[in-house]
């Protein structure tokens, strides 16, 4: 077990750095402008270099790339490119309150659900009701949070 739990704590930042730099190269050959988002398409070509410079982009990709891992080691995702003058923390720090309550709704939805299930499959193991018991969990794995807290909770609180 510990041959195992030190085999994942070796593996975790190197999984770490390639999901990253997936993330980051995803971002660098989406289509459009990130500067013609911020300013006007029909900006002014002097005004469009100098937005470039001060968002870095004209330096080399792997000088970005260390920019990008840097500030996000410290929680530092800057300014949004869309929304102007608000910075990326504060778009998700709104959301974050949201997103807590579906996932402790989900929490609650599947352990309630999740228990009787277990405990039924368990005592008729092997037969067709432990393959229905099966079918039902997989179903329920298998759909996102924001479709499967919804329904219980209108089924429940109407």
């Amino acid at each position: 077990m510990a041959g195992y739990i030190i085999r994942r704590l070796i593996w975790t930042p190197i999984l770490l750095l390639i999901v990253s730099y997936i993330t980051f190269a995803l971002v660098q050959f989406a289509p459009g402008d990130p500067v013609l988002l911020k300013l006007d398409q029909h900006a002014n070509p002097e005004a469009v270099e100098r937005i470039r410079t001060e968002m870095g982009l004209n330096d080399p990709v792997t000088v970005q790339y260390v920019r990008y891992i840097t500030r996000a080691v410290r929680g530092d995702f800057g300014e949004s490119i869309r929304w102007q003058g608000r910075t990326v923390n504060e778009l998700i720090f709104k959301r974050v309150p949201v997103s807590a309550q579906l996932g402790l709704a989900a929490l609650i939805i599947s352990v309630v659900s999740g228990i009787p299930i277990g405990l039924f499959a368990a005592l008729k193991q092997g037969s067709i009701w432990d393959t229905v018991a099966v079918c039902i969990t997989l179903v329920g794995q298998s759909l996102p949070v924001f479709l499967t807290v919804p329904f219980p909770s209108l089924a429940l609180c109407s």
